[in-house]
């Protein structure tokens, strides 16, 4: 009987790792390497409310649909200098792109979406929105985002 116990949990066991593979490695693999649309890999300049100076750059990583990217940025929306660095998390839905972002040494006070449409664009420009919190004004607020690709 004991026997029977311990094989049942040893199956169990052997069963939940072959799920946890497939589910988080296999599955997402296969995804990817289907996927036939739009590509986002590599370094994207950011220009905010059509400025003709980008204010930092967003490094891009792509697997299938889902996109992640850290930035540097030298400007803020406003034109002045400043140092921040954003990670990036999203997917691309239709002809969009969404995404959140945050400050990577403020995460909690930092932050907001991206979302940007790619459908009459050349692949090499991409236009949206970027809707952020303003913690010293307590505020939401919206502006003009240009994503422009940098060749390496």
């Amino acid at each position: 009987m004991i026997e029977g116990i311990i094989i049942g949990v040893i199956s169990s066991f052997i069963f939940l790792l072959i799920s946890l593979i497939i589910k988080d490695w296999l599955w997402p693999k296969y995804k990817a390497s289907i996927y036939q649309g739009t590509r986002l890999d590599g370094d994207w300049k950011v220009f905010y409310n059509n400025e003709t100076t980008h204010s930092g750059i967003i490094k891009f990583t792509q697997n299938g649909i889902n996109i992640i990217g850290e930035s540097a940025l030298d400007k803020n929306r406003r034109g002045e200098s400043i140092e921040r660095r954003y990670k990036y998390t999203g997917k691309i839905l239709r002809n969009s792109i969404i995404f959140t972002f945050e400050d990577i040494n403020n995460p909690l006070t930092n932050g907001g979406t991206m979302v940007l449409d790619f459908s009459d664009s050349d692949s090499k420009t991409i236009k949206g929105k970027s809707i952020y919190y303003k913690p010293e004004l307590n505020s939401i607020d919206t502006t003009e985002v240009t994503l422009e690709y940098k060749p390496s």
